[in-house]
């Protein structure tokens, strides 16, 4: 799998798994930004199911995956939407510009 970064103050507050994962977001809307995908109203998005995060995280169930989501939308660091008007099942998540933790301000 090789290294994993994350955000220090993130991890202290919210735990170290949640600090991975919100860093996987925020690095996969960077890489969406470069290639001008996945933007909706200027801001630069993520699509991905709770499934693919267990494929990227082998260690975490997808529970552990949607408490995680939660807890980041719950405490403003990430906000979620569906762009898909037929299935309306895999959401699209993007970080919530905040220099403190993200470029993406």
């Amino acid at each position: 799998m090789g290294k994993q970064y994350f955000n220090t103050e993130i991890a202290g507050d919210l735990g170290i798994k949640t600090a991975i994962v919100y860093q996987f977001i925020v690095d996969a809307c960077k890489a969406n930004a470069t290639e001008w995908t996945q933007c909706h109203d200027g801001r630069f998005w993520v699509e991905f199911p709770q499934s693919r995060f267990v494929d990227v995280f082998p260690y975490m169930k997808i529970p552990t995956v949607r408490s995680i989501l939660n807890k980041l939308q719950r405490f403003g660091l990430i906000e979620s939407a569906c762009f898909d008007t037929y299935t309306k099942v895999i959401k699209s998540y993007s970080p919530v510009p905040d220099d403190r933790f993200n470029d993406l301000a």
